[in-house]
């Protein structure tokens, strides 16, 4: 794949993350805030979806970022998901400290497709864990979820989501990304693997 489908490739995930239906629910989210007299909530919640918006507008004209700034993405992402699901999902973020560039519009769009999945499938509250580190010439993205989830082929999807999976799994190839999945003490464990 050449740079041009690359910026194509980016901008059509940019585009799939805006205008997705989980966004517009994170909306109604934030009005029943207001509705509930809760305006300093929904105050910081409008921040932090702005600071959200601004960067993955701004991703395709970027094809690499820190680790931090990668890790402070998926945390805003997360959080518009914990205020949509309340008490239904949860997440950790273990912070790293390692000094790389991580591709950009790769994470979140694997993120959204396990929140996604595991919300679908799982009737019992959902914890997320999520790392990045890197070992020598790799970065993995580490995703565990306290339940079992079918494989990553066999999960349902919406069209919106299957379009998202579809551009994910080209990125992948593109940057030869692999993820790896395992079941371990009723936990899925999904690990996206980067050579950088």
């Amino acid at each position: 794949m050449n740079l041009e489908k690359q910026i194509v490739l980016d901008h059509r995930l940019a585009n799939t993350i805006i205008s997705s239906h989980a966004v517009f629910n994170y909306l109604t989210a934030i009005q029943n805030q207001i509705t509930f007299d809760q305006k300093r909530d929904a105050i910081n919640a409008l921040s932090s979806y702005a600071r959200f918006l601004k960067k993955v507008t701004s991703l395709p004209q970027i094809s690499h970022w820190t680790i931090s700034e990668e890790l402070e993405l998926i945390n805003e992402y997360l959080k518009m998901e914990k205020l949509r699901f309340g008490e239904q999902f949860d997440f950790t973020i273990h912070k790293s400290n390692a000094n790389i560039n991580v591709p950009t519009l790769l994470c979140v769009p694997f993120i959204e497709l396990l929140v996604f999945a595991a919300l679908k499938e799982v009737s019992n509250p959902i914890l997320m864990e999520i790392s990045i580190e890197n070992e020598h010439e790799n970065s993995f993205l580490k995703v565990i979820i306290n339940a079992v989830l079918k494989p990553l082929e066999q999960l349902q999807r919406n069209t919106e989501q299957q379009e998202r999976f579809l551009l994910l799994k080209q990125k992948s190839n593109f940057l030869k990304a692999e993820i790896e999945e395992k079941i371990l003490n009723k936990q899925t464990q999904y690990i996206l693997s980067i050579t950088i």
